[in-house]
C-alpha cells in the first residue's frame, strides 16, 4: 500500500514538473508591448523570432525565466554589443537591466537614427503612460539627404516627465541636440537642434525645413509609434 502511494506521488510529481517545465514561452510575453514573427520553446529556454517593440526591430531574442515573474532576454546574435534585458510579464511594458545596442535605420523626417545603445536602463510603461524610466541612452544619427555630413553620437538620460517618456540627447561638442518624447497615446515628438559649422551647411538645413533660431537651426516632427 505504501509503495503504491509512493509510486502515485512520484507520478503526480512528474506530471506537475512536466507541466511547469513545458509551459510555452508565449504565455509570459508582455501583453501588447512586444510583438514577434514567431515564439517557440518553453518559459525556461525559448526564442522570440523577429521581435519588435513600437515598430523598432529587435531581431531574434533568446529568452528564459530568470526567477518567478522575470524573463531574461538576450540577442541571439552576440555581435559586439548584444542587447540584453529583464522583462516583467503583464500589461504594459516593464524592462530593467537593459544593456546593449540595436540597429535602427529609422528615418524621422530629415534625420536617420542608425543605432541606439542602452546602459543600465530601466523602463516601465502602462496605459497611463510613463511610470518609471532611468539609465543612459546613446544614439548614432545622421542627416538623411546630406551624405557628406558624418554620423554623430548623441547621449542623454531616460526619464518620465508626468506621463510622458522623455530623452534629451546632446553630442560631445554641444553642436547637435535632440529631444524625443513618447506620449501615452503612442504618439511621439522629435525636436532636432543643429548649429551648422559652415554657411553651406546652414543653407542645406534651411532647404531641409530647419528654422533659424537663437539656439541654432531647429526642426520638430511628430507622428505615431510604428509609423
Amino acid at each position: 500500500m505504501i509503495a503504491r502511494r509512493f509510486a502515485l506521488a512520484l507520478l503526480a510529481g512528474g506530471l506537475i514538473a512536466g507541466l511547469i517545465f513545458g509551459l510555452p514561452l508565449r504565455w509570459l510575453l508582455p501583453d501588447g508591448a512586444l510583438s514577434a514573427r514567431a515564439v517557440s520553446g518553453s518559459i525556461w529556454s525559448g526564442r522570440i523570432e523577429g521581435a519588435q517593440w513600437g515598430g523598432v526591430r529587435l531581431g531574434d531574442l533568446d529568452a528564459g525565466l530568470r526567477w518567478p515573474g522575470v524573463l531574461r532576454v538576450t540577442s541571439a546574435d552576440p555581435g559586439a554589443d548584444p542587447l540584453r534585458a529583464e522583462l516583467k510579464p503583464g500589461e504594459g511594458m516593464q524592462v530593467s537591466a537593459l544593456h546593449g545596442g540595436v540597429t535602427l535605420g529609422a528615418a524621422f523626417g530629415p534625420v536617420t537614427l542608425e543605432r541606439v545603445s542602452f546602459r543600465n536602463a530601466r523602463l516601465s510603461l502602462n496605459e497611463a503612460g510613463c511610470a518609471d524610466a532611468a539609465g543612459r541612452v546613446t544614439l548614432s544619427a545622421r542627416l538623411t539627404d546630406l551624405a557628406a555630413v558624418p554620423p554623430v553620437a548623441l547621449g542623454g538620460p531616460l526619464r518620465c516627465e508626468g506621463s510622458n517618456l522623455v530623452a534629451r540627447f546632446k553630442s560631445q561638442s554641444g553642436m547637435e541636440m535632440l529631444e524625443a518624447v513618447l506620449f501615452p497615446n503612442q504618439g511621439w515628438s522629435v525636436k532636432l537642434t543643429l548649429r551648422p559649422a559652415s554657411p553651406d551647411l546652414a543653407t542645406a538645413l534651411r532647404a531641409q525645413g530647419f528654422a533659424e533660431t537663437p539656439l541654432g537651426y531647429v526642426r520638430q516632427m511628430q507622428g505615431e509609434a510604428g509609423r
